[in-house]
C-alpha cells in the first residue's frame, strides 16, 4: 500500500517593501508582506519535517506575483494557503475558504488550533 505525500502551497500574502501594510510591526520587518513571506518559510520548513511537500508562490522575498498567478500556481496541490497577518485593528483568527468549501472541517480545526496555540481569540 502506497501512502500519498500532501502537497501544500504557501503564499506569503502581499509583496515586498514598504508598498504592502506599513502599520503591521512584526519583530524583524515593517510591513505585512515581509512578515508574510518570513512566516512562509518558517511554515514551510516545520511542514517539511512531517513529510509534507510544500512550495512557495514567493520563493524569493522581492516576488509580488498577480492573484491570478498565485492560484492559478497551486494547481495540482491539496492545499493553498494564503498567509495574511492584518494590520487593520482586527484580532483573531480567520480562515476563508475556497467556492466550493471542501475544507470546513479542515479550516474549522485550524482556526481551534492556531487560537489557543497562540491565546487569541476565533
Amino acid at each position: 500500500m502506497t501512502s500519498k505525500v500532501v502537497k501544500i502551497k504557501l503564499d506569503g500574502g502581499h509583496g515586498p517593501g514598504s508598498l504592502y501594510n506599513r502599520g503591521y510591526i512584526g519583530p524583524l520587518w515593517k510591513n505585512e508582506g515581509d512578515g508574510n513571506y518570513y512566516f512562509s518559510l518558517l511554515l514551510k520548513k516545520e511542514l517539511e519535517a512531517y513529510g509534507i511537500t510544500v512550495s512557495l508562490t514567493r520563493p524569493n522575498i522581492q516576488q509580488n506575483p498577480s492573484l491570478e498567478a498565485r492560484g492559478q500556481s497551486a494547481q495540482g496541490y491539496d492545499l493553498f494557503i494564503s498567509l495574511h497577518t492584518n494590520a487593520g485593528g482586527g484580532t483573531g483568527v480567520e480562515i476563508y475558504e475556497d467556492v466550493n468549501s471542501r475544507a470546513t472541517a479542515l479550516n474549522t480545526k485550524l482556526c481551534e488550533s492556531i487560537s489557543k496555540r497562540l491565546g487569541i481569540k476565533n
